[in-house]
């Protein structure tokens, strides 16, 4: 577990609730950028909450086993979202504790990954749209370092967007 200097927001790896089905987790801080230039980043996950009880995993954090009995406790992970291209680090993990959750990953994040990404998964495509969409609405946003491809090809990443009315904590969607 990491330690609480190694998070931004503590405790770290455990389910924070924020409304009625939406729950974050804030993972340790991991170093991102250039070879001479890596910064330290915090890493958040969203979870969501579905009618029907299957949890829908974004941007997934390390997969500790206190944190896994509290997923189990919500529901079955059915979608594991690799919003862009370095939110992947932990998509292996979780697919291989709950091999029956779709992966989807943004386009460009199985060739940053260098192999770590070696699973069967959908592209993050919003033309195909997507299982979730009757519950949760999805913005595809591009025009970011974040969401370049390596090549310079701009992807998306994905966005979800809550209704006010379910978010109390907000004065606008998220």
């Amino acid at each position: 577990m990491a330690s609480n200097r190694d998070v931004a927001y503590p405790p770290a790896n455990t389910l924070k609730r924020i409304t009625d089905g939406v729950w974050i987790v804030d993972g340790p801080a991991i170093r991102f950028g250039p070879p001479l230039l890596k910064f330290s980043f915090p890493t958040r996950m969203t979870v969501l909450r579905l009618a029907s009880k299957d949890l829908f995993i974004h941007s997934p954090t390390p997969l500790v086993a206190s944190l896994r009995a509290e997923i189990e406790a919500l529901g079955e992970p059915r979608w594991i979202v690799g919003p862009n291209r370095i939110h992947y680090w932990w998509i292996s993990d979780w697919h291989a504790a709950y091999p029956g959750a779709s992966v989807y990953l943004a386009p460009g994040i199985e060739k940053q990954s260098r192999g770590r990404i070696d699973l069967q998964f959908k592209p993050l495509d919003r033309r195909s749209g997507y299982q979730w969409d009757d519950e949760i609405a999805t913005l595809p946003i591009t025009s970011s370092y974040m969401t370049e491809a390596p090549g310079g090809i701009r992807t998306p990443d994905l966005q979800i967007r809550i209704p006010i009315s379910e978010c109390p904590a907000c004065t606008s969607q998220c």
